[in-house]
């Protein structure tokens, strides 16, 4: 449990930083930015989905279009918690 915890804590750092240095990013240009250093499409497919939900990033548009995802104030402050951790 704690492996799978730390995982999405990972992958999660990687898409907000992304999201906070270059802006909007569509869904794939962000799971190819975080296959880099994840191993598999679920992972970040999973914590993106994860992150939605817990209100971390958004769409900019309706869920089944190629709108960008977003960084959230709420996922700023995650952000901050995870870089001082």
């Amino acid at each position: 449990m704690t492996e799978r915890l730390d995982e999405h804590l990972r992958i999660a750092k990687i898409i907000l930083t992304k999201l906070r240095e270059k802006g909007p990013m569509r869904s794939e240009a962000l799971k190819k930015a975080v296959l880099l250093d994840s191993p598999t499409m679920w992972n970040v497919q999973n914590t993106m989905r994860w992150m939605r939900r817990r209100g971390f990033i958004e769409k900019t548009g309706p869920m089944r279009s190629g709108n960008p995802y977003t960084i959230t104030q709420r996922g700023i402050v995650f952000l901050e918690a995870l870089n001082s951790a």
